[in-house]
């Protein structure tokens, strides 16, 4: 008779932590491998890694306009974990904001690669400081000139 061994599922998580905008390299690093050596020490298993980069920030946050955004999806057990990656991540001065979210129930640990920490995550990067809505002229609603000749048209149908 054989046993059939459930795999254990874990849950998805999403922490956002914005650096202070003056911050350097090094304060980056340390933070972002603090990231890494805390989900390690408690079994969790980094999914996710990414350097948004420096941007404006819809309000300020700690009198902070600017700030380095960074995005860590992991898997884990249990929420403990996410409690203990936001002590240690408190802990880091230029940390000026950590947001975690819980993505998804259930998920199989050997359908998501694991990621490993490189450098390139480490750079601050100067994103475009563009609005993220354009203008009301560039959105192509046109003028108000140009709607005159669609009111012709619907005036003479109707």
């Amino acid at each position: 008779m054989t046993t059939v061994v459930a795999k254990e599922k874990l849950r998805e998580y999403e922490t956002l932590y914005i650096v202070r905008a003056d911050a350097n390299e090094q304060v980056l690093e340390k933070a972002n491998k603090r990231v890494f050596e805390t989900l390690a020490r408690l079994n969790g298993k980094v999914v996710r890694f990414d350097n948004l980069g420096r941007k404006k920030l819809a309000f300020p946050v700690a009198k902070n306009p600017k700030g380095i955004v960074m995005l860590a999806g992991f898997l884990s057990r249990d929420g403990r974990t996410v409690d203990e990656l936001q002590r240690n991540l408190r802990m880091v001065d230029d940390i000026v904001r950590i947001h975690s979210m819980r993505i998804g129930d259930e998920i199989d640990p050997e359908t998501k690669p694991a990621v490993e920490l490189t450098e390139d995550k480490n750079k601050i990067v100067d994103v475009a400081d563009e609005p993220l809505r354009p203008d009301r002229d560039d959105r192509g609603r046109g003028r108000r000139d140009d709607f005159e000749a669609y009111d012709d048209d619907f005036v003479a149908s109707a």
